[in-house]
């Protein structure tokens, strides 16, 4: 049960206006130069942050370009350097959005007791929503395949966002899922377990994404049934 990948499919992307619960409603205050404080202003910020997503999937982090950027979002470059001071502070407050809208995506994947819903059920409710949201954020990727040394870059956009945070949030998030499931478990078997299956769901879900369109619902569709087996051999032995 995987954190997500990159997609080269380019159809709507996720909206930016809800944070992940409990987070903060303005993730990128430390990032950001001037933090608006006016609904206009704050919105003025997202509109850059989607011009910086559609550059950074058309040609990458290290091509990507201020100028672009602003003209992408219909802004003046000024406009653009009154909010972010350079382009890794742009990368860096994107990611802080991505970081939040996956873990809105992991927290409502696993709001339900999962003794009340079938495995397959529990399965697809992870994998689905995050293969979505791929498909519609192709820049996430780029975004992710900086980490850990973040070459090119003169600043460590892992600093503000820690994507290390997210896939510890998601292994929890599924040891906690094995602990209900699976109890015989002892804690580090079940740590165990959940690393697996969240690294297994990486590393397919990477492949599909680099595969060509055809493929992608066969590959999709078979770590789905991969995981399952998985969890399924899990609970049969608990």
């Amino acid at each position: 049960m995987p954190t997500a990948s990159r997609s080269t499919a380019r159809p709507r992307r996720v909206s930016s206006d809800a944070p992940a619960p409990g987070a903060d409603a303005r993730p990128h205050g430390p990032i950001l130069r001037k933090l608006p404080v006016q609904a206009r202003g704050r919105q003025r910020v997202e509109t850059l942050l989607d011009a910086a997503a559609e550059v950074i999937a058309d040609v990458g982090v290290e091509a990507a370009t201020m100028n672009e950027i602003a003209r992408r979002a219909g802004a003046a470059k000024g406009s653009l350097y009154q909010f972010f001071p350079d382009k890794d502070a742009i990368v860096a407050a994107l990611a802080v959005r991505y970081a939040a809208q996956v873990e809105a995506l992991h927290a409502a994947s696993f709001a339900d007791d999962p003794r009340r819903v079938p495995l397959e059920r529990i399965v697809s409710g992870v994998i689905d929503p995050l293969a979505d949201f791929l498909e519609a954020n192709p820049a996430y990727r780029h975004l992710r395949n900086l980490a850990p040394s973040c070459r090119g870059l003169s600043g460590d956009v892992r600093s503000p966002i820690a994507w290390e945070t997210l896939d510890r949030s998601i292994v929890a998030r599924v040891t906690g899922l094995l602990a209900v499931l699976a109890p015989s478990l002892s804690a580090a078997d079940a740590e165990r377990h959940a690393t697996i299956l969240v690294t297994t769901g990486q590393a397919l879900l990477a492949l599909r994404d680099d595969s060509p369109s055809a493929r992608r619902p066969m590959i999709l569709e078979d770590l789905k049934q991969l995981l399952l087996a998985y969890l399924v051999r899990l609970v049969a032995a608990a």
